[in-house]
C-alpha cells in the first residue's frame, strides 16, 4: 500500500515515529481546506502562503508533541488551524467578523472528549490553576469561575484594568505550559 492511501490516523502514527513524507501527505491532503480558513481573514495571495507556511510548522510541532490519537484526526485539525488563525487576528489585531457558529460548533464536536476524558481534564485543570501563584490564581479563579469582566476585577482590585489582562496572560501561558506537561494539546476543557 502507497503512503497517499493511508489513512490519516496511519499517516499521523508514521510521521510521529519519524517519516516526515507522511506529514507532507497529510498537509498536502488538507491544504485547500487550511488555505479556506485563511482564506477567511486575509485576502492578499502572499500572505495566505506566509501564514499557511508557519501554520505548517505549528501544526507539524502540535502533532509530533501534542497530538492524543482518538480516531478523530480532522477535528483536532480544523481546531489547532482554528486557533491558530483567532491568535493571528489577535496579534495583528484583525476584527474578525461574520462568524459561522454553526460550522464552530460543529469542528467543536469533531474533537470534543468523552464525560470521563472531559471530567479528568476539567480535574487537572484546577490543579493547574491551584498551582499558579496566588495572585495569579485569584485573577483566573476572578475570571473564570465567577465570570468577573476585566473592568469589575480591576475595580475590586484597585488596578488598571490594561495590569489586569497582562496578569491574566501571564497566568493563561503557565497554565497552558501545566496541561500540556500533563498530556494535553491545550487547556480548553
Amino acid at each position: 500500500m502507497e503512503m497517499h492511501e493511508e489513512s490519516d490516523e496511519q499517516l499521523v502514527a508514521l510521521f510521529r515515529s519519524g517519516n516526515n513524507d507522511a506529514f507532507n501527505i497529510l498537509l498536502m491532503r488538507y491544504a485547500d481546506s487550511i488555505k479556506l480558513s485563511i482564506r477567511k481573514i486575509i485576502s492578499d495571495m502572499e500572505e495566505i502562503n506566509d501564514v499557511f507556511q508557519d501554520l505548517s510548522i505549528h501544526l507539524s510541532i502540535k502533532l509530533k508533541n501534542n497530538y492524543q490519537e482518538n480516531g478523530k484526526f480532522l477535528g483536532w485539525l480544523h481546531c489547532v488551524v482554528d486557533n491558530y488563525m483567532c491568535s493571528y487576528c489577535r496579534k495583528k489585531k484583525i476584527k474578525i467578523v461574520n462568524v459561522d457558529i454553526e460550522t464552530v460548533k460543529e469542528r467543536e464536536a469533531e474533537y470534543t472528549l468523552n464525560p470521563i476524558d472531559r471530567e479528568q481534564k476539567y480535574a487537572d485543570l484546577r490543579k493547574s490553576v491551584k498551582e499558579l501563584p496566588y495572585e495569579q490564581r485569584i485573577l483566573v479563579e476572578m475570571k473564570i469561575w465567577k465570570k468577573m469582566t476585566l473592568e469589575a476585577i480591576a475595580l475590586k482590585l484597585n488596578m488598571k484594568k490594561s495590569t489586569v489582562d497582562k496578569r491574566l496572560q501571564a497566568a493563561y501561558r503557565k497554565i497552558e505550559k501545566s496541561m500540556i506537561a500533563k498530556g494535553y494539546d491545550d487547556a480548553f476543557v
